[in-house]
């Protein structure tokens, strides 16, 4: 991979770059101007000659590709019956919201966080319980305290961004398994959007929150997608995985006449991405890795840890 290419996004329609004024740096969107890893592009190349773009099925190919891919990097052995496609991850905050919780219940996240993890219970008719991270010492760190103080027998659901955004936190595995035991204990449906776990530019882990106990995969809704760490955003391409059957029953129902099939295109870049844009795609991260944390103290001015 060539990060050092400047790719002209002029008169492509990017939301990115044609939402604001030609004066203003375009900071505000996760959607990266690095050009794809080349097995997805060509993919995408193979299927337009084709000629044909019709509906498309997710075929046991990338079935194969997804589950190998989770295998191979976090040792997640998934079930293909517990993988439910989506148009997007934001669109599956509000379906959480929606199915494990009613409306005169609440839904608890901690802040600053991603806007539509705020907006979806509101969107939702639910009650947001916003709990404001804790920054000690230089470094943010879950509210744990501050969130046994807030839940409530209302409490129904926690949105759990992992790795955060914009904290720029990707959480430690003790961290991780104090959220499930909060969840655990509190009879919370653990929503997780891990969007950006193949994202990491540092040497950590990566802790999928299903994993952290054998009690984990039963409350546990994982959202993932290959749209942040292989920038296909604009493909609309995202799974939920979800190890539970009645969990899985009661998304999948509150899913029905929203959510169209995953178009062709998306359907063979995810393919792509999956089973051969990884390891490129990995070994150029050490490339911009240096030159890519300029950023990261910059997102505690531009959102304070405040509801």
């Amino acid at each position: 991979m060539d990060f050092d290419r400047l790719v002209d996004r002029t008169g492509t329609a990017s939301l990115k770059w044609s939402f604001y004024g030609q004066d203003v740096l375009p900071l505000w969107v996760a959607d990266m101007d690095f050009a794809v890893a080349p097995p997805v592009v060509e993919a995408a190349q193979a299927f337009a000659e084709h000629g044909v773009y019709g509906y498309a099925r997710v075929p046991e190919s990338l079935l194969q590709a997804i589950r190998g891919f989770l295998l191979s990097r976090y040792g997640w052995r998934v079930d293909p019956d517990w993988l439910v496609f989506l148009p997007g991850v934001v669109p599956a905050l509000n379906l959480v919201c929606r199915a494990y919780s009613g409306p005169d219940q609440a839904v608890m996240t901690v802040t600053p966080v991603y806007p539509p993890f705020l907006e979806a219970p509101l969107f939702q008719d639910r009650r947001l319980q916003a709990v404001p991270a804790v920054l000690e010492d230089g470094r943010w760190r879950l509210p744990l305290e501050e969130m046994e103080a807030a839940v409530t027998p209302q409490t129904r659901v926690f949105l759990y961004c992992h790795p955060h955004n914009p904290l720029g936190r990707a959480w430690e595995r003790e961290e991780v398994a104090a959220v499930v035991d909060f969840c655990h204990r509190h009879d919370l449906v653990l929503c997780s959007d891990e969007i950006h776990c193949d994202l990491l530019l540092d040497p950590v882990e990566h802790v999928p929150a299903a994993l952290t106990s054998e009690a984990a995969g039963r409350i546990t809704v994982t959202l993932m997608s290959p749209s942040k760490a292989f920038n296909l955003p604009g493909l609309n391409f995202a799974f939920a995985i979800i190890a539970d059957l009645d969990l899985r029953r009661r998304f999948s129902r509150e899913a029905r006449g929203l959510f169209s099939l995953p178009g062709c295109f998306s359907v063979a870049a995810a393919e792509a991405a999956y089973r051969e844009g990884e390891p490129g795609w990995r070994s150029s991260s050490s490339t911009c890795a240096a030159t890519a944390t300029w950023w990261r103290p910059s997102w505690a001015a531009i959102y304070p840890a405040s509801p």
